[in-house]
């Protein structure tokens, strides 16, 4: 694993422990509900039919195949915790004490910013991958033919 990539991984985890400590979500009565709280309690949505919290394993699943030296798992992890995470933009209802949403908090976009972080380990196997060919054949001319 390249240094950039472990850089990208601390990132990933470094921000996904901050917005833990931030405000997740912001009520319509006035209160917060921090990180830590939704990601102990948000798994309860599926009730609801809400999937948003489902980003968490997949980031978990990502950080798990980056520390592996398996950048492309790890991305597509990502790049699934991006799609899943943005669900939250559809929840109305804190489910917990069946408040409204007012709001997503500032853990909100940290948190998202960790998921791009961990799908930007996709890049280098994009990057590596894009302008590879396959390797012009030789023609052969006759000169070199064995036998003759």
């Amino acid at each position: 694993m390249s240094k950039l990539d472990q850089y990208r991984l601390s990132g990933a985890f470094v921000l996904y422990a901050i917005s833990l400590a931030l405000p997740g979500l912001h009520l319509v009565d006035g209160n917060i509900v921090e990180g830590w709280r939704l990601l102990l309690t948000a798994w309860y949505g599926f009730l609801v039919l809400e999937f948003a919290w489902l980003a968490n394993p997949l980031f978990l699943f990502g950080m798990l195949h980056g520390y592996r030296n398996r950048p492309l798992s790890a991305g597509v992890c990502g790049v699934l915790a991006c799609l899943v995470g943005l669900l939250s933009y559809s929840s109305e209802i804190w489910i917990a004490n069946h408040t409204r949403i007012s709001g997503l908090g500032t853990g909100f976009y940290v948190w998202m910013t960790a998921f791009v972080l961990l799908a930007s380990c996709l890049l280098p196997t994009l990057l590596s991958t894009r302008g590879q060919q396959d390797p012009p054949h030789e023609e052969d001319d006759g000169d070199a033919s064995v036998g003759g």
